[in-house]
């Protein structure tokens, strides 16, 4: 069963690379996986959830990186969290996949998906630190604006990836740290 997911997975990218979402057919996905229409149905109701189902595994690695480092503030000032290191990284590693999502293959499906996805990430973290002062917003716009910010600066670094996912998480901490944490307070840096 997960051999048959993981084929069908490949089968997916493989032809996102060639063409649009739109434009793959299910009998696309079963010829370039090489199993039958019926094994796909027993997977999928449709290629639009194994198009979900591809980016909630992909999301869900994310998730348990911010799990197992939820909390881990910067140890020194000026360094970004542990987490931040740990997305860009994430992004490396399946920079392909993210790609392709967030390009025409996508067909912005991803980008909602995403958007959505660290706005949900964040609205603790927003809901705690961000600076009154700088903003009486309400907590769903200030949410959106620093996902909506992280997930810009994202994917035009992946176009080049010229810099390291260390140096991103420098530069993108030291964009909104002023935003969400006072320069003063003790525990917060």
């Amino acid at each position: 069963m997960r051999r048959t997911r993981r084929v069908l997975r490949d089968a997916l990218l493989g032809l996102l690379r060639e063409r649009d979402f739109g434009a793959i057919t299910v009998r696309d996905l079963t010829t370039r996986a090489g199993v039958n229409r019926v094994t796909f149905y027993l997977h999928y109701r449709a290629k639009e959830e194994l198009l979900v189902q591809t980016m909630r595994e992909v999301l869900d690695e994310l998730d348990a990186e911010a799990r197992r480092n939820e909390g881990l503030w910067p140890k020194a000032p000026g360094l970004p969290p542990e987490l931040l290191v740990r997305w860009f990284e994430h992004a490396a590693a399946h920079a392909e996949f993210y790609r392709l999502m967030f390009g025409r293959a996508g067909a912005g499906r991803f980008d909602t998906y995403l958007r959505r996805h660290v706005e949900r990430l964040m609205t603790p973290v927003v809901e705690k630190h961000f600076r009154q002062e700088v903003s009486s917003a309400p907590l769903a716009i200030r949410s959106r604006f620093l996902a909506s910010a992280y997930l810009g600066v994202l994917e035009s670094w992946l176009e080049d990836m010229r810099h390291t996912p260390e140096e991103m998480a420098i530069w993108l901490w030291a964009l909104t740290r002023p935003l969400l944490w006072q320069e003063d307070a003790g525990e917060r840096r």
